[in-house]
């Protein structure tokens, strides 16, 4: 993975965002993550400032920020390889989240055949110690099946039932994990966070990066970053010409795309959220 995203996370500094973000206020942070244009990276791509004012307007002493890691789309990887390469940088994300939307207790799902990734993210944990400022922040195991990703049956599962849907409204964050305001992000959305704040919401636009999984059908198959702006057109186009250049074994398949947390110019051209194929031969390229 080309890691311009996360090179915060290999400098001797640790939690230097965490730090900065203790110093601002609440309103000044959500309005610093509406001016990066940060959305959600769990398929929706929602606008991320507007679910942490949500949460912010919620009533209540105590609030849940749970850090969806449960990851189940077919061929997707990058938030289990976000949380076993890069914990630390997942965890100051998510005590920044907290910090602004006035949560107290942090809960991360993973997925329970993520075990390089559970490792990881409760050696962060540990080796935060003080970093955490009184928060909570507690690591659940989900089941490896598909209806987990979805948030009011991954909110069952975290309460100890089965993963079933829950009938809306009300809405996870007025009423969620054990009746209280609730906040689900996705694993990605809140890695982002520590770059934000580190280095100014326009210098992040700048980098305007997101995460994709490519799969084995292509040479660099595995987690990638990607322009945002990348337009559906030049991303075809660039498909096709790493299919060309695949080995024959590779190009006399389907090639698959899992598409993650694709850029809304690429968002609105698919018609799943979990992934989606394009069938592309060399004869067909023109």
């Amino acid at each position: 993975m080309r890691t311009a995203m996360f090179r915060l996370a290999r400098t001797p500094a640790r939690y230097t965002a965490w730090a900065r973000a203790m110093t601002l206020d609440a309103q000044a942070l959500i309005g610093m993550v509406e001016l990066s244009g940060l959305t959600g990276k769990g398929g929706g791509a929602f606008p991320t400032h507007k679910k942490m004012r949500l949460m912010r307007e919620q009533a209540g002493e105590r609030k849940v920020l749970v850090v969806n890691g449960s990851e189940h789309e077919p061929g997707s990887l990058k938030d289990r390889r976000l949380l076993a390469q890069h914990p630390q940088f997942v965890l100051e994300g998510a005590l920044i989240m907290a910090h602004a939307v006035g949560a107290t207790e942090i809960v991360v799902a993973i997925n329970r055949a993520a075990s390089s990734a559970l490792q990881a993210f409760r050696d962060a944990i540990d080796d935060a110690g003080p970093e955490l400022r009184g928060l909570t922040v507690q690591v659940n195991e989900v089941p490896d099946s598909y209806i987990v990703g979805e948030e009011p049956a991954l909110l069952e599962v975290l309460e100890g039932r089965d993963a079933l849907p829950r009938k809306k409204p009300p809405f996870p964050i007025e009423h969620g994990l054990h009746g209280l305001p609730t906040l689900i992000q996705n694993v990605e959305t809140v890695a982002h966070l520590p770059l934000i704040v580190g280095e100014g919401a326009e210098a992040y636009r700048a980098l305007g990066l997101t995460l994709c999984t490519l799969g084995d059908e292509f040479v660099h198959a595995g987690v990638h970053e990607v322009r945002q702006e990348l337009r559906y057109t030049n991303f075809c186009m660039k498909l096709a010409e790493a299919f060309a250049t695949a080995p024959a074994s590779k190009r006399s398949r389907p090639v698959v795309l899992h598409r993650d947390s694709w850029c809304p110019t690429i968002s609105t051209c698919c018609s799943t959220r979990a992934s989606w194929k394009i069938t592309a031969r060399r004869s067909a390229v023109r």
